[in-house]
Order: structure tokens, then C-alpha cells, then sequence
């Protein structure tokens, strides 16, 4: 299932009830920078990751505990891989919010 996520200031709805940090799934460095910097001016911590390796992710869940994910799927071809691993995180832990977010309307209108 996906859930449709309101713009990113409301994210703190969706992370009331666990600690922070933020695991943040982004390639590009830039954008890794802003939404960084949004986040932590909102009060967030943020752990980032530029590669989405299973394993890398997971260990990066166990090992930093996050209150969500936030995952950039605008990337082409890849945004097919990066939404399959959002389920497979949430096949993982159901209660952990994985939201993704893109500027790639092709992609939020699930054409790719």
C-alpha cells in the first residue's frame, strides 16, 4: 500500500510517536543538503544515505533506530526500485513511516 503524504512540514505528524532521527535516502547531494537543513530546523535529527542497498539500509534501521524514512523517488527508471524497497521496508516494519517524495510528476502519477 501507498500512502499519499501531505507536503513535508507535516511530517511531524507522522513521527510523533517515535524518536528521532530521520533516515534520508538521497543521491544527490544538494537536495540531501536541503531537505537536511528543513528537517533539522524543524527539530529533526537526520542520518543520510546517497546508496540504497538492502543490507546497507537495514543495518543503517537497526543501528540508528529512525522515527521514518524519507526516500526521493524522482530518479527515472530507479524511482521503480526505490518504491519496491519502500514496501520491503514496510514488509519489515510495518510501523515504521516510509514516505517518499518526488518533483518528477511522471512519477507521482505512478507512470514509470
Amino acid at each position: 500500500m501507498v500512502t499519499v503524504v501531505p507536503p513535508l512540514a507535516d511530517l511531524a505528524l507522522l513521527v510523533a510517536t517515535r524518536p528521532t532521527p530521520i533516515l534520508l535516502l538521497e543521491p544527490d547531494e544538494a537536495v540531501a543538503t536541503l531537505v537536511h537543513v528543513v528537517l533539522t530546523e524543524a527539530g529533526y535529527a537526520t542520518v543520510a544515505l546517497d546508496q540504497w542497498d538492502d543490507a546497507l539500509v537495514l543495518q543503517t534501521l537497526a543501528d540508528r533506530q529512525p522515527a521514518a524514512v524519507l526516500a526521493n523517488g524522482s530518479y527515472g527508471a530507479a524511482a521503480a526500485a526505490v518504491w519496491a524497497l519502500a514496501q520491503r521496508l514496510h514488509a519489515h516494519d510495518p510501523g515504521l513511516p516510509v514516505v517518499l517524495f518526488t518533483t518528477d510528476e511522471q512519477t507521482a502519477l505512478g507512470r514509470v
